[in-house]
């Protein structure tokens, strides 16, 4: 485990907002690269056909400069393309690590292009390898997983302790580069080298994802059925999305429950409040819910009698959960 390594894990952010591990121009989203390798893509063919017409001019008219002109567009030109096909595949390749998260309601918020560094007592820092930094609205994942030191591969949001702006990066245009640290319960920091513009991005994500709460609790609603009982013409099920299970925010208020999205439609989540004298709890057989990750429990949580909805997160989010409604309904 990361425990093993005395010191300090960092990560050396590209200096381009959340760009890819090695491609400075690259798009944060996983697919947004699709734009700059088109645009490089553009750049190339027309170089190419510039070189194509000098050279064919050159010959024509027997001027040697134009031939090697031409020659030299052609090598611009096919670095160009190749760097575009090498921003294609990048985010192929990106697109196909984000798509790899398969928990209950979990969806990605932002890629961010790091290198792995390793810094001991007194000693300065090293590089140990290119990652990609993938936040969901769950957990951080660093892709690919780290090889030369023994780093966990994710961990979850709720172990964040803090994600705060330390100072400016140290070196070269040190005016241009911040320095954030994402502090976890029983893990090493993590420190984050970025742009201005990374880390004005990086704050919004972390400000909704990564701030704890002692009032609320993150936890995925996996089914849910019967009517909504604060708007009984309305079912319970549209909680869901299509009928996926959906992460929320669960707000722990003195005398009820309320349910908030991270993206909720204008309106929709003042329909989402229970009061607690209202509910009853009901442990939930994790054996019957595919896909839940290990360390994970799962409520069900019933209202009137006559509806019900399967709530499951960390062991610790679903007990504190069960806790107040216990005690309060």
């Amino acid at each position: 485990m990361i425990s093993h390594y005395a010191g300090k894990v960092h990560l050396r952010m590209s200096p381009v907002r959340r760009a890819g591990p090695a491609v400075a121009w690259l798009s944060a989203r996983a697919g947004q690269a699709a734009g700059p390798a088109l645009s490089y893509g553009g750049i190339g063919v027309v170089v190419a056909w510039l070189a194509a017409v000098l050279i064919y001019a050159g010959m024509s008219l027997g001027d040697p400069r134009r031939v090697v002109g031409g020659t030299i567009a052609a090598v611009v030109a096919a670095g160009v393309l190749g760097y575009a096909g090498f921003l294609t595949s990048r985010a192929v390749a990106e697109d196909r690590a984000g798509r790899k998260c398969d928990r209950p309601g979990e969806r990605v918020i932002g890629l961010f292009g790091a290198t792995l560094m390793q810094q001991a007592e007194g000693a300065p820092q090293t590089p140990v390898e290119p990652v990609t930094l993938i936040a969901t609205n769950q957990r951080l994942v660093l892709h690919p997983a780290p090889r030369e030191l023994e780093v966990p591969a994710e961990r979850d949001l709720a172990t964040v302790v803090s994600a705060t702006e330390v100072g400016p990066a140290p070196g070269r245009a040190a005016q241009q580069r911040v320095l954030v640290s994402i502090e976890f319960e029983q893990e090493p920091e993590l420190l984050l080298r970025m742009s201005l513009s990374t880390a004005h991005e990086f704050r919004e994500v972390a400000g909704s994802h990564m701030t704890p709460s002692p009032r609320r609790v993150r936890a995925v609603v996996m089914d849910a059925s019967g009517p909504t009982p604060s708007k009984p013409d309305d079912a319970l099920a549209d909680i869901l999305e299509s009928g996926k299970p959906v992460l929320y925010q669960f707000v722990l208020a003195e005398n009820y429950l309320r349910i908030i999205g991270d993206r909720p439609q204008p309106m929709a989540d003042l329909w989402w409040y229970f009061h607690w004298e209202h509910m009853r709890v009901c442990e939930v057989d994790r054996a019957e819910l595919p896909g839940v990750p290990e360390g994970w429990r799962c409520l069900r949580l019933t209202f009137h009698e006559e509806s019900s909805m399967v709530v499951c997160g960390l062991a610790r989010n679903i007990e504190r959960l069960r806790q107040k409604a216990a005690n309060d309904s």
